[in-house]
Order: C-alpha cells, then sequence, then structure tokens
C-alpha cells in the first residue's frame, strides 16, 4: 500500500540526454518497428480514452461537450475487436469522461474531478471518488496493485487507498501531467504536455526524465519489442526504444486528426481521435534488422 501520509512536492532528480527524433514516413519507423492500420470507427462524440474489456471489446470514453464542464452529457462506447460499433452507450450520465483502466473486473473513469467505478462487464455504476483538489483528471492507471489518476491542471498524481483518493505527487517542473503506465521495473511512467517529456517515477527517487522531444504527450502503451508507444495528442505517435531514443512513427497533423489516448492489446493499439471523432486501431509490426 502507497504511504498516505506524504504530499510531495518533486523536483527533477536527474535529466537523461533528449535523443535526436529521427523521422521515417507517416506510418514507418527506422526502430524496426512500424504501424500498419487496420480499420477505423466513426459515430464518436469527441473520444478520449480507451481501455481493453474483459471480454474482448474495447471501451472508448466520449466527452461529448465542453471537457472541463459538469454537464451529464458524456458517455462511454463500446468497439469490437474488429472495430464493429452503434452508437448506443454502454455507459452514460458522466460530465467529460477520459482515461479509463479496468482492474479485477471494475471499470475506473477518470471523470474531471472525481473516478467514476463501474462493472467492466455490464457498465452498472458502482461508486463515484471524489478527488480532492483535482480539477482536470485525465488518464488512469494500475501502479503497484493501486489505482493512480492523473490531474493535468494541478500537476499531480493520486493514488486510490479504499474509497479515498490521495496525492502521491505533485510537481512544479513538469506541467501537464497526463498519460501513465507501470514499466516493467516498477517505475510509474508519465506523460508531461508542457515539457514534451517522458518521466520516471519512484518513490524512493523522485522524477526522473527519461525522453524529451515529443509534442504534448498523451497515451503511453507497451510495444512488444519492450519499448513504448506514445500518442501525442496533436496528431502524432512516437516509438521510444529501451535506450529511449525517439523516433516518429505517424504524423496526422496536415489531416487534423488529433492522437489522443491509446490502449495496447499484444500488437494491437487503439486510438481515440477526439478530432474528427473517429478510433483507429493499428497493428505493430516488428520488422528484422537489415
Amino acid at each position: 500500500m502507497i504511504c498516505s501520509s506524504a504530499i510531495i512536492a518533486l523536483t527533477v532528480s536527474a535529466c537523461a540526454p533528449s535523443a535526436s527524433i529521427s523521422e521515417s514516413g507517416s506510418e514507418q519507423t527506422s526502430a524496426n518497428i512500424r504501424l500498419e492500420k487496420l480499420w477505423t470507427a466513426e459515430g464518436f462524440d469527441k473520444p478520449e480514452g480507451a481501455v481493453a474489456a474483459p471480454d474482448g471489446t474495447y471501451l472508448i470514453s466520449n466527452i461529448a461537450g465542453n471537457a472541463t464542464q459538469k454537464n451529464g452529457k458524456g458517455w462511454i462506447a463500446q468497439v469490437g475487436a474488429d472495430g464493429a460499433f452503434n452508437d448506443t452507450p454502454w455507459a452514460e450520465d458522466f460530465n467529460a469522461p477520459k482515461g479509463m483502466v479496468v482492474k479485477d473486473g471494475v471499470l475506473y473513469v477518470a471523470d474531471i474531478d472525481e473516478l467514476v467505478v463501474l462493472d467492466a462487464i455490464t457498465g452498472e455504476k458502482l461508486a463515484s471518488v471524489e478527488v480532492p483538489g483535482a480539477k482536470f483528471l485525465n488518464d488512469v492507471a494500475i501502479w503497484q496493485d493501486n489505482i493512480v489518476v492523473s490531474d493535468s491542471e494541478t500537476s499531480s498524481v493520486y493514488v486510490l487507498e479504499g474509497n479515498t483518493a490521495l496525492v502521491l505527487f505533485k510537481t512544479e517542473d513538469h506541467a501537464g501531467l497526463n498519460g501513465l503506465l507501470e514499466a516493467s521495473d516498477g517505475a510509474l511512467l508519465i506523460g508531461s504536455m508542457s515539457t514534451g517529456s517522458l518521466l520516471s517515477y519512484r518513490q524512493e527517487e523522485g522524477i526522473e526524465v527519461l525522453a524529451s522531444g515529443l509534442d504534448k504527450p498523451d497515451g503511453i502503451g507497451l510495444a512488444p519489442n519492450g519499448g513504448y508507444v506514445v500518442s501525442s495528442w496533436p496528431g502524432e505517435v512516437f516509438h521510444i526504444g529501451a535506450d529511449f531514443q525517439v523516433t516518429k512513427m505517424l504524423d496526422t497533423r496536415r489531416d487534423k486528426v488529433l492522437q489522443n489516448d491509446l490502449t495496447i492489446s499484444g500488437d494491437l493499439v487503439v486510438i481515440p481521435n477526439l478530432q474528427p471523432g473517429t478510433v483507429t486501431a493499428w497493428r505493430l509490426v516488428l520488422d528484422e534488422a537489415s
């Protein structure tokens, strides 16, 4: 269990040198890994978050209004692994739902200043957990068997203990904390939109910068080659290798297609596109080194 007594203001404890970003076209990378488009589903209303459900489908959060306004218009859609979708809400009456995670058959949804808890199979609402001081909850993840959620506006990460949300840490050096992911070595990875950095957090060591040069990073997922895939909401997707070399895999900025949160299941990457209101699935293809 995470210690609940400390509210920690952190500074950067170490900085890794920023690797140059290599570019290799809109759907390929020189890091021996590329994206192969599978399908695009339409009919969403500002889709932002994605998570794999226990039944093999994908759940997509729809903000459906102002991202900071409590209007009850938000909803969650259910999409098949083949992109099959109808616009009947799987769950509704949210405000501006964003990041989600499933743990032990329970779905946790970031909804402005609270975590909404639902049955991950039926969509039945189980609870709402107020997150004190939160203003723009964004991504949700599992870290050290705990639920953690980022608040982009206050540059904080909260941890859920029972039915109580407590500040895990807050930083003044990296604003716009967004995507979260537990690394294989137990660290918590975080994307900072203001500094364009991929960060690593450990309770004993604080924050370390792992990679830079990302434009407003959003979702973070584990790639099948052991590296990471990071979406950038203005319209890019990056691969970050084990050596933290950053390579651009996709650029849809000219087409005005946003790349928001992502979820990875095996080699399948599902990414909501808040604009133009679509969800796109990609296969991560590993090529043999030449």
